[in-house]
């Protein structure tokens, strides 16, 4: 990694120091001209999406790229029914894969949200990114389950209860699974 970069990082004030340095640390391999995915991960109200926020800004301050969104909640459709949440599953999965195919085929930057009971699914991505020449790492937002069941019962596309006890008993086994293709990964602390 250059200067230039190392510099640009850490004069970056749009995150604070302590994850400034934790991503220094994963991009210390970065080769210029690379694509960049991030691959986030998080219980459902851990703030994925507002770190997410963060770190566009910071990568378009850095590098100059703006990052797409490939965000399940950015599908979730209009006429979601509580009482049938698989379809939204099938429609938002549906419309995540073709846009993950797009980003791919254009080789433009993003950033992949995801919670915890999807192993094969996310490392299926994070090989094909690979293999995309993508340079790519994982962000794990770290937080106390209790604190992330409040924060999801407070908004409004709320992950059903049994849903969300799923991706506490998965998210662990999943990041510790995926953490180590690519670049490596880091967690920031969000309690």
């Amino acid at each position: 990694m250059n200067l230039e970069l190392v510099f640009l990082i850490l004069r970056n004030s749009d995150l604070n120091i302590w994850n400034r340095v934790k991503l220094l640390y994963v991009l210390k391999r970065y080769k210029k001209n690379e694509p960049i995915m991030v691959f986030m991960f998080g219980l459902p109200g851990a703030g994925k999406s507002t770190f997410v926020k963060k770190l566009e800004i910071f990568f378009f301050n850095v590098f100059g790229k703006e990052m797409d969104q490939l965000d399940p909640d950015l599908y979730f459709p209009s006429d979601y029914d509580k009482k049938n949440p698989d379809k939204y599953f099938d429609l938002t999965r549906a419309e995540l894969d073709n846009k993950f195919k797009e980003t791919i085929l254009y080789g433009r930057w993003a950033i992949f949200q995801t919670g915890g009971s999807l192993l094969v699914p996310r490392g299926i991505k994070m090989v094909e990114a690979m293999g995309a020449g993508y340079y790519i790492f994982s962000i794990l937002i770290d937080v106390k389950p209790e604190i992330a069941r409040q924060r999801n019962e407070a908004r409004d596309r709320t992950v059903e209860p049994e849903k969300f006890e799923e991706c506490v008993q998965d998210l662990p086994r999943t990041f510790r699974s995926l953490k180590h293709l690519g670049a490596g990964s880091i967690k920031i602390k969000n309690n």
